[in-house]
C-alpha cells in the first residue's frame, strides 16, 4: 500500500479523479485542501477572504459527494501551518530589481520567483511589468505564501512517510512548492491537467515531470498518434489540421484568422527585396515556466529579440521584416505589445493584430519565417517554408524548424538565402495532436461545464463547485467580487499592480 498526498485547490476535478483512483487501488490517500491562508490565486486575484471561504466550502462539498470522503484523510492548509512557518516566510528576503532577478529567487530548491511571476502574468497578461513598490509587495505576498505552503506540506509529507505526491499544473504559485517538495523528497509525483472536449473530460497527466516541458509533451504527442492510428485515419486528420487552419476553420483552437482577407498583402510589399515574415505569440503561458524552460530561449522576451534583430539589420537595405502581431494580443495594453510600435526602422513593418492582412499570404510570400512559440511555425513548415525558431519549442524537438543555439547562428540562418524547409512526418503527428485528443477519459469524477446567463451576460460554472446545492452561486459571486473589490474590506489588494495601459510614446 502506497501513501499518496494530493493537493486540491479551486475546481480541481483532477484531484478528485486521482483520489478516487488511488483509493480504489488500495492506497492510503491524504488531501491538503487549499483555504484562505493562500488568499490570492488565479480565481481570487484580489485575495478576498469571502471568496476563499466560498471556494473552500464548494470544494469540500465536492469531496463529501465524491464517495470516498470517509476513506481519505483531508486537511486544510491552515490546519498544517505552524507559527514558525509564518515567521520563517517573513524572514525570507524578497529582493529583486528586474524580472530576471525575480526568477532567481528560490526556497529549498523551489523556484518561488517563477511561481509568483507565472501567477502574476496569467492574471494580468503583463510580461514586462515595471518593478514598482506595489509590484514588489504583491510578489512578496505570493512568495511568502509559497514558502509557508512548502514548509507545512514538507512536515506533513514526512509525518505520513509519503510515497507519491499529486498536484495540478506545477506552474502557478500555489502549485510550485509541491513540485520542488516531490523532487527534494525523491518520491514519484504526478502533475495534472485536464482537457474538456465534446462533453468529455480527459486526463493530461505527466509523471515525474512538468506538463509544460518539452520531453513529456513529445511523449504525449507520440502516444496520441499511436492511439489515433487504431481509431481513425490519423494521417488524414493530421493534414486536415493544417488545411482547416489555413481556411480559417476551427481545428482544436480559437480561429484567429477568420477576419483576415485572402490575398491582402502590406501596401509596401517589394518583390525586389528579401521579405522575411515574423510571427510573434502570446507570452503569457511560457514566459515563467521554469529556469530549464527559460534556458531554451535566446532572448529574455520577444520584445528584446525583435529589437536585437532590427538593430542588427538596420542598415541592410536588401531585407524587409514584416512582423505579424498575434491577433490574441489585440486587447493587451502593455509594453510587450504596444512598445513594439515605438521601434522605428526603415526595413521593418508591423502588422497590427486587427489588420485584415492575410497571415497565410504573408507566409507564402516570405523567403523564410521567424517564430517564437506560435503554431504558425509548424504550419509554415507544413507549407514548405524554412522556419527559424527563436526559442526551443515542441517542434524544435522533432527537428521541424531551425533552432539557433546562439545569436551568431541566428544571423547565419537569417542571411542564408538557401535555408531549407525542415518538413518531416512528425509535423503530421503534431497537427493530429493539436486536432485530436486521445487522452484517457475521466472514469470517476463527474465533471461538466455549466453555461448560463446572468444579468444578460453569459458565464459558466462547473457542476462540482456548488454552494447551497447550486453551481451558479460560485461563478456569480466570483464575478461580483472582481467587480466590487473596492467595496470589500476583506481583500489583500484593491488593484493588481502594473495593469495601467502602456502609453505609446
Amino acid at each position: 500500500m502506497s501513501k499518496v498526498l494530493i493537493f486540491s485547490a479551486f475546481n480541481d476535478v483532477s484531484a478528485l479523479e486521482c483520489a478516487i483512483k488511488e483509493v480504489n487501488s488500495g492506497n492510503e490517500v491524504h488531501v491538503i485542501q487549499c483555504d484562505k491562508q493562500m488568499r490570492i490565486c488565479m480565481h481570487n486575484m484580489y485575495g478576498s477572504s469571502t471568496f476563499c471561504e466560498l471556494c473552500h466550502h464548494a470544494m469540500m462539498t465536492a469531496w463529501k459527494e465524491s464517495g470516498i470522503y470517509d476513506r481519505i484523510t483531508i486537511k486544510s492548509f491552515r490546519e498544517l501551518l505552524a507559527a514558525d512557518d509564518k515567521l520563517n516566510a517573513q524572514k525570507f528576503e524578497v529582493s529583486f530589481d528586474s524580472v530576471l532577478g525575480l526568477k532567481t529567487l528560490k526556497y529549498k530548491g523551489a523556484e518561488v520567483g517563477f511561481g509568483a511571476f507565472s501567477s502574476y502574468v496569467s492574471m494580468t497578461r503583463n510580461v514586462m511589468p515595471d518593478i514598482t513598490d506595489d509590484f514588489k509587495k504583491f510578489i512578496a505576498f505570493l512568495i511568502r505564501r509559497e514558502i509557508e505552503m512548502y514548509d507545512a506540506a514538507e512536515r506533513y509529507a514526512k509525518q505520513i512517510e509519503v510515497d507519491k505526491i499529486i498536484f495540478h499544473n506545477g506552474r502557478f504559485s500555489n502549485y510550485k512548492p509541491f513540485l520542488a517538495l516531490s523532487q527534494n523528497l525523491h518520491v514519484n509525483y504526478l502533475v495534472t491537467e485536464h482537457d474538456y472536449c465534446d462533453g468529455k473530460v480527459m486526463s493530461h497527466f505527466v509523471e515525474n515531470n512538468n506538463v509544460h516541458e518539452i520531453e513529456p509533451c513529445i511523449k504525449l504527442m507520440n502516444e496520441n498518434w499511436e492511439i489515433g492510428k487504431t481509431r481513425e485515419d490519423a494521417e488524414y486528420l493530421g493534414k486536415m489540421f493544417y488545411e482547416r487552419r489555413r481556411k480559417g476553420k476551427a481545428a482544436g483552437d480559437v480561429v484567429y484568422t477568420k477576419n483576415q482577407q485572402k490575398g491582402l498583402m502590406p501596401d509596401n510589399w517589394d518583390e525586389t527585396k528579401e521579405n522575411i515574415a515574423i510571427f510573434n505569440s502570446s507570452e503569457d503561458e511560457f514566459c515563467a515556466v521554469s529556469s530549464q524552460f527559460d534556458s531554451y530561449t535566446l532572448f529574455p522576451t520577444q520584445y528584446d529579440a525583435l529589437k536585437a534583430i532590427f538593430e542588427h539589420y538596420k542598415n541592410d537595405t536588401t531585407k524587409h521584416f514584416y512582423v505579424r502581431i498575434h491577433p490574441n494580443l489585440k486587447n493587451v495594453p502593455f509594453k510587450s505589445h504596444l512598445g513594439l510600435y515605438e521601434l522605428k526602422y526603415p526595413n521593418v513593418t508591423f502588422i497590427r493584430p486587427e489588420s485584415p492582412i492575410s497571415s497565410y499570404d504573408l507566409m507564402d510570400g516570405a523567403s523564410k519565417v521567424l517564430i517564437f512559440n506560435s503554431t504558425m511555425g509548424v504550419e509554415a513548415t507544413y507549407w514548405g517554408k524554412p522556419v527559424i525558431a527563436l526559442t526551443y519549442f515542441y517542434y524544435s524537438a522533432f527537428d521541424a524548424v531551425h533552432t539557433p543555439k546562439n545569436v551568431d547562428e541566428l544571423w547565419t540562418m537569417i542571411d542564408n538565402k538557401n535555408l531549407e524547409c525542415k518538413y518531416n512526418h512528425d509535423v503530421i503527428k503534431y497537427g493530429y495532436w493539436l486536432y485530436r485528443v486521445n487522452y484517457p477519459e475521466f472514469k470517476y469524477a463527474k465533471y461538466k461545464i455549466m453555461d448560463f446567463k446572468f444579468l444578460g451576460r453569459r458565464i459558466h460554472g462547473v457542476n462540482i463547485m456548488k454552494f447551497l446545492g447550486c453551481y451558479k452561486i460560485v461563478p456569480i459571486l466570483e464575478m461580483a467580487i472582481r467587480k466590487l473589490t473596492w467595496l470589500l474590506p476583506t481583500t489583500v489588494i484593491s488593484k493588481l499592480p502594473g495593469t495601467e495601459p502602456y502609453q505609446v510614446k
